[in-house]
């Protein structure tokens, strides 16, 4: 099975680097791990060609900032934002995929979305409680890793 662990963000807009901040804690974990400052269409050039993909990245759910969240694709429409208001959605970019390449698209998608307070913000550092989620973060996608295989 062929694994993606993709980690999206700004890495100089503080809590948008969350999910690039986590795959950095990544470590010998049974996937290409890789970080990405994209959004929309263009996220299916990282996607496109693996079995499984692991999205890590900040979302906005109304729920306490830093608290960690595992959305399957059913559930991802409004939690994730594309990095440029001239481009789809990740949702978008997902059924586009379906329809122009679908025997390279992922079979299963997760998104590990960790809730953010400011994404605003010029700084390369997070606030303080999504500080906090990141290694816990890292541990879920770990464990959600070593499921997979064991289940494959």
């Amino acid at each position: 099975m062929k694994i993606l662990v993709m980690g999206i963000g700004n890495p100089i807009l503080s809590d948008d680097a969350v999910g690039i901040l986590t795959v950095r804690e990544l470590e010998d974990v049974p996937a290409n791990v890789v970080e990405a400052s994209v959004g929309g269409f263009s996220l299916l050039d990282h996607i496109l060609g693996y079995d499984v993909v692991i999205v890590v990245d900040a979302v906005k759910l109304g729920n306490p900032p830093g608290t960690i969240s595992v959305l399957n694709e059913s559930q991802i429409s409004g939690a994730l934002h594309t990095s440029s208001s001239h481009d789809v959605s990740f949702s978008e970019a997902i059924n586009l995929g379906k329809t122009l390449f679908p025997g390279e698209m992922p079979s299963r998608i997760v998104v590990v979305g960790i809730e953010v307070q400011d994404t605003e913000t010029f700084s390369e550092s997070p606030t303080e409680p999504v500080q906090k989620a990141i290694p816990e973060a890292a541990r879920l996608i770990t464990h959600l890793l070593e499921t997979m295989i064991q289940h494959q």
